[in-house]
């Protein structure tokens, strides 16, 4: 079947692009047709914003490691547009050259142009139905929820983040957007458990199903082929999101002393223009992990990935107000029995986060069990 996909792929955000590969990548193994439909608000990339993107990303790293002894003296501003310029070339990079994007449009009535030439449109995965987020953008609850598709086209939704565990820390307003939507669509599968009573309270309906994160379908080895050859490090990799870096460096420290590592750390946003950071691309990111003694991440793709490559990991969780999304961590860590490796920033280390390994045979049995009910999710609405 034609298969349309909108999702967050345009976040310069590593769980976000990967989510969008992984998604279509697995649909595509199925003998599908999938596109991700490139829906973004905002202006086009210039020309040269695109020919930047096909350049060698090694090319792009010397040309930074080269400036970074300047980095002191370059003026602050100056120096975030450069890195923010230098990360929109690694993302656009990774979508120019994994991802199979339609020509870009950028209202509801372009995607309603474009509603019937699907047999199949998903939604999903990734944050797709936080209304925190869809409050951001002009037309984003109904590009998320599928309200341009045309009638004959089944509609559904796959591992849809709704990042709030219940009603409570919603607006009376985003109830009411997520509920006039909800109900229309065919079938709901969302990433987590906490999602199901929340759609049964917001549009009554029991039918939704918990699924896995889109990454979590395929096999290490596709991500394994994305970071490149294995280069075993004694490093501590540092990934933290929400501008929360610096409540973990006392962590990050502590852990690094006891397991004799160095610490690279990366948030997304601040490159070697920054002693001790990288700012790699989405197969850089990978890299990292995969070759890394140690992670420490508040991210849920980080965490995900730190148990594709059986990497030993410190998933820390949000206090703030953002802290309705820490279910999609410990939902996924309470599926493979390794909650006790979840910590709230302030909480003591033990011995066993630090010495005792991980049972990693157990883990992939656990994650192949969850896994099979995705896929059989997937088969039951055709694909």
């Amino acid at each position: 079947m034609k298969v349309g996909i909108t999702t967050f792929h345009w976040s310069d955000n590593y769980g976000a692009v990967l989510q969008a590969y992984a998604l279509q990548t697995f649909l595509e193994r199925r003998g599908h047709s999938v596109e991700i439909i490139d829906y973004r608000k905002g202006a086009k990339p210039s020309r040269v914003t695109a020919a930047l993107a096909r350049f060698p990303v090694r090319l792009l790293h010397t040309a930074l490691r080269l400036l970074s002894p300047l980095a002191g003296v370059l003026p602050r501003r100056l120096r975030g547009a450069i890195e923010v310029c230098y990360k929109k070339f690694l993302f656009e990079r990774f979508r120019i050259k994994h991802l199979r994007l339609t020509p870009r449009l950028h209202s509801i009535e372009s995607l309603r142009s474009v509603g019937a030439n699907y047999d199949v449109l998903i939604t999903g995965s990734d944050q797709v139905w936080n209304p925190r987020f869809l409050d951001e953008g002009n037309g984003h609850f109904d590009a998320y929820f599928l309200t341009f598709a045309d009638p004959k086209t089944h509609t559904m939704a796959y591992a849809a983040s709704i990042g709030h565990a219940d009603t409570s820390t919603m607006t009376a307003e985003w109830r009411q957007q997520l509920a006039s939507r909800m109900g229309s669509i065919h079938a709901i599968g969302v990433r987590e458990s906490s999602s199901l009573p929340l759609v049964e309270e917001l549009c009554g309906r029991r039918d939704a199903e918990q699924v896995v994160d889109p990454t979590l379908l395929l096999p290490a080895s596709d991500y394994a082929q994305l970071a490149g050859k294995l280069r075993p490090s004694s490093t501590l990799f540092a990934y933290m999101l929400h501008g929360l870096e610096a409540g973990a460096v006392p962590l990050c420290r502590e852990v690094a002393k006891l397991k004799q590592l160095s610490i690279l750390r990366c948030n997304a946003r601040q490159s070697m223009l920054h002693p001790g950071h990288d700012l790699p691309g989405p197969d850089g990111w990978l890299q990292h992990i995969r070759n890394a003694s140690f992670v420490i991440t508040n991210s849920f793709h980080g965490t995900v990935f730190c148990l594709i490559f059986h990497v030993p990991f410190i998933s820390i969780l949000i206090d703030n107000h953002l802290g309705s999304m820490n279910a999609r961590i410990t939902d996924l860590l309470d599926a493979v029995d390794l909650r006790h490796r979840a910590l709230v920033l302030g909480d003591d280390l033990s011995d066993e986060l630090i010495s005792n390994p991980i049972n990693w045979e157990q883990v992939d049995r656990k994650m192949q069990s969850i896994r099979q009910r995705s896929i059989n999710f997937l088969q039951s609405q055709g694909l």
